[in-house]
Order: C-alpha cells, then structure tokens, then sequence
C-alpha cells in the first residue's frame, strides 16, 4: 500500500514499501531504488507505492448485487492485486481505488466488473474485495 501523502515518513517506512531489509539502508539506495532521481530527499516518498496499479473496468458502487447488475460499465478504476493473483482481474483480497497513484480506495458496495469468470465484486468499508458473484 502506498506512504502517507503527509507528515513523518522514516526510511523503516520507505524499506517496507520497497520491501528491502532493514540493514544498512540508505536514502540514496533506496531513492534509485523507487526511480528518483538526485537530489535524494525523503519528500520524494509521500504517496509513493511500489505497487504496480492495474486498470479494470467496473460501473459505479451499488448498495446491492442486483442494483450493480443493472449498471453500465462505465468507469476504470485500480486494484493492486494484494490477493497475489496471476491475472489483472480483481481478485478477493485485492485493495480497490479510484485513481492510478492508489491512495483513494473505493466505497463499501458492490461494482459490476467485465472480463473476469464472475460479473460483480463486493468492496468493504477499508476498500478491499471479500466477494464476488453472477448476475442472474
């Protein structure tokens, strides 16, 4: 998930997104690390993921499987992939968001979805998929 967009970020915090050891880890090493480039400064991570976002097309939340049923599909929003799935569909156990840098993640509902084997997907209120179902 991505660091904070505001206050105190330590390098253990910028390590852990990277996913690098705790051992002698340096701004700098970590800066070419992430892709920044010189001069290095801990700013440059607020907001910062090192998750690849993955496009999906969904219509908007719906407060039931069959009100997201009736919806276009008509948005495009960002799932990066925590289920540790293969594909780039949303998966359960996937974060959703509105937008490419993963910081806004989607309200509790369900979302009708296109190209998987299931046709909606059911977020929770911290914007994580725990279902998916058919439209009958």
């Amino acid at each position: 998930m991505a660091l904070q967009s505001s206050g105190q970020i330590s390098l253990e915090d910028i390590a852990n997104e990277l996913g690098d050891t705790l051992s002698n880890v340096s701004l700098g090493s970590m800066s070419d690390d992430a892709g920044f480039g010189e001069p290095d400064a801990v700013s440059d991570f607020y907001g910062y993921s090192a998750v690849t976002a993955i496009s999906f097309s969904s219509s908007t939340g719906a407060s039931t499987s069959n009100n997201a049923c009736q919806n276009s599909i008509n948005q495009t929003y960002y799932h990066d992939n925590s289920s540790g799935g293969t594909t780039s569909y949303v998966e359960v156990n996937d974060y959703v968001y509105s937008d490419i840098s993963l910081t806004t993640k989607l309200s509790s509902g369900y979302y009708k979805i296109s190209g998987a084997s299931y046709d909606w997907v059911q977020v929770n209120s911290s914007g994580k998929v725990f279902a998916t179902g058919i439209c009958l």
